[in-house]
């Protein structure tokens, strides 16, 4: 269905990796791709190089708290685009729906938000897997949409509920973020 579909490769990614210790050149050479990749203005990718991206920086980092690593590196100076549009959202039933437009513009996935009665829920839908993200990445963008409503609401915000296929390592000090 995407297949065919590149990604573009935000170069926020740059300013992540130097926040959990690893030079992007490094990463994207242990990926299989350009090492000036993330210096370029027009970097795309395929699904099959994002998730190699991804899982690359997994092994180089090697850590068992890069999810909770990468959220606590996120401020509103680090945002892409679709970040920042659901940072400038007056309310988070807006933010999710403003990420599930703009998200696969820069990742193989797709968002499905839907308001209930027992709040917002935000499920993440793949694109092109296998092998699909990392589970530190599924991970980080759970506590990505904490960190955003904390940002947003200037509130210590709690998930409710995180349903993951897999569970990190350290679930814990994850749960505790």
């Amino acid at each position: 269905m995407h297949s065919n579909q590149r990604y573009a490769l935000d170069p926020g990614f740059k300013t992540m990796l130097t926040s959990v210790g690893a030079r992007h050149e490094h990463v994207l050479r242990v990926a299989g791709l350009a090492e000036d990749l993330l210096n370029r203005s027009d970097a795309r990718v395929s699904a099959d190089q994002f998730f190699s991206f991804l899982q690359a920086i997994e092994a180089v980092v090697d850590d068992p708290l890069l999810a909770l690593r990468l959220a606590e590196g996120i401020n509103a100076d680090s945002f892409s685009p679709p970040g920042f549009a659901a940072l400038c959202s007056p309310d988070m039933t807006t933010a999710a729906r403003r990420l599930a437009k703009f998200k696969p513009l820069i990742a193989p996935v797709a968002l499905v938000v839907e308001s209930t009665d027992a709040g917002l829920q935000i499920a993440y839908d793949w694109y092109d897997t296998p092998p699909g993200p990392p589970t530190s990445f599924v991970g980080a963008e759970a506590l990505f949409l904490v960190k955003l409503a904390r940002l947003g609401t200037r509130h210590a915000v709690q998930a409710v509920e995180v349903t993951m296929t897999e569970l990190p390592e350290e679930r814990a000090v994850i749960e505790k973020f």
